[in-house]
């Protein structure tokens, strides 16, 4: 039971995001909602995110370890790719509603004195509230991108006063938030390891 808890913890967590980012779509986004295609895109993240989260399981399960990279990294894709909706869907509603706004008001405006309505400036709300979303989008792609590249070995010196002088020139290599197994390899980190092991004091 015990090495399916993370399996069940990811899948609850990705439903319970992708709900949510329905939600906020549906209720903030009502223009993007009733397009078919990101209704439908919308619903199909978390069912796709459950069906990562399966094959993960099963791949470990049967020891196939392509498949289970391959499905860990689908998981935490699709898990950052639903928090960056949920966290840019809530300001592309209130562009929208701006837009909405301004709109009635412009029509309002029209309609008392004759004159026409800009479509350029409501036309620039629109690309507002839809270049959030992308924005986030791409941010949350890129670091999963970054974070399946060479591991990164920043060198510091460090200064300490009063070092006893069998400490002089002492090389400390510290590794954290390495994500073993499934998103670095034993490769990786061997590799990450000599890249350290040819630095000079």
């Amino acid at each position: 039971m015990q090495s399916l808890f993370p399996l069940l913890f990811g899948a609850f967590c990705i439903l319970v995001v992708g709900l949510l980012e329905i939600l906020l779509l549906r209720l903030l986004n009502k223009v993007w909602w009733r397009k078919a295609w990101i209704r439908r895109s919308a619903i199909a993240l978390p069912l796709v995110g459950v069906v990562a989260v399966v094959s993960w399981g099963a791949a470990e399960y049967l020891t196939f370890p392509v498949l289970s990279v391959v499905g860990g990294v689908s998981v935490a894709l699709i898990f950052i790719l639903e928090v960056c909706l949920m966290v840019s869907l809530p300001f592309s509603g209130a562009v929208h509603a701006i837009e909405r706004l301004a709109h009635r008001r412009r029509q309002k405006r029209a309609e008392q004195s004759d004159a026409e309505i800009d479509p350029g400036r409501r036309l620039f709300l629109r690309g507002t509230a839809a270049a959030l979303p992308l924005v986030t989008l791409g941010m949350g792609a890129a670091g999963v991108g970054r974070s399946l590249g060479k591991i990164n070995l920043p060198m510091r010196n460090i200064s300490v006063a009063g070092l006893p002088m069998e400490f002089d020139r002492l090389r400390i290599l510290q590794i954290s938030d390495t994500h073993l197994w499934h998103y670095v390899t034993l490769r990786q980190l061997s590799a990450a390891c000599e890249s350290a092991a040819v630095y000079a004091p």
